[in-house]
């Protein structure tokens, strides 16, 4: 399977797709980040959610052993358990299908 890098300027996309049309890779684009000047870059997360994962990989949500539990994150975050499990899991499925799963996988 063929891959692509992120580019971060215009001129260089245009480059790359003249260099995938030499070297006979199929491209198609579905979105466009400017990784430079957007700090979440997007992929599908909203602000909610991307606050959300920074928060919890920064106070140690996701280490073994986890260094803050569901709950105090939760209440760090001035929101309910729930929310805060729900926030996570669309989150993750927004980062999956913008990342890993693509094109028609995704459905």
């Amino acid at each position: 399977m063929d891959t692509a890098r992120v580019v971060p300027r215009a001129q260089q996309r245009l480059g790359n797709t003249c260099i995938c049309r030499t070297a006979r890779i199929t491209l198609d684009v579905d979105r466009l980040y400017d990784v430079e000047t957007a700090r979440r870059a997007q992929f599908g997360l909203t602000e909610s959610q991307h606050e959300t994962f920074v928060e919890a990989y920064e106070r140690g949500y996701y280490t073994i052993p986890r260094k803050i539990d569901g709950g105090d994150l939760a209440a760090g975050l001035d929101i309910s358990h729930q929310v805060l499990s729900e926030r996570l899991r669309r989150g993750v499925r927004n980062f999956i299908e913008n990342t890993v799963v693509v094109g028609d996988e995704a459905e």
